[in-house]
């Protein structure tokens, strides 16, 4: 049991997306703020628990933890929990949806023509073209 312990990072990253998919799944509608806000709790407790690096090898050398690697993952666990904060003002507004999204990537993708078809074209194109451009 106490070999898991300087893995709490990993372990404790491995419970929070269980319980966001868990909050996920129970919940009947999607909820994009009250999952915002579980998520940065979540992210805030493993920050608190993680903030003091650990070092050593453990299971006969197939895990190997740094001072170093431990102050990589709070920073990017704080990088993640910034990126959840500010993402709650993205998710709120209204007037993008997934609907608007997918639709007008459908009329660009349709309109325009495709790489493939430019490029097709200039291979069956044998006509010689001359160097100097006339006026």
């Amino acid at each position: 049991m106490f070999q898991f312990i300087p893995m709490q990072a990993e372990i404790s990253l491995a419970a929070i997306m269980v319980i966001l998919l868990l909050a996920d799944l129970i919940m009947k509608e999607p909820h994009h703020k009250t999952l915002q806000t579980i998520s940065c709790g979540l992210l805030v407790v493993q920050i608190i628990l993680n903030i003091q690096p650990s070092a050593g090898e453990y299971f006969g050398g197939m895990y190997s933890c740094t001072h170093v690697a431990s102050v990589v993952k709070t920073i990017l666990t704080a990088g993640t929990l910034l990126v959840f904060m500010l993402a709650g003002e993205w998710i709120s507004r209204q007037a993008i949806t997934t609907l608007q999204i997918s639709h007008s990537g459908l009329q660009t993708a349709s309109s325009a023509p495709s790489t493939v078809e430019k490029t097709s074209h200039r291979l069956t194109d044998s006509s010689p073209r001359p160097l100097i451009r006339e006026p």
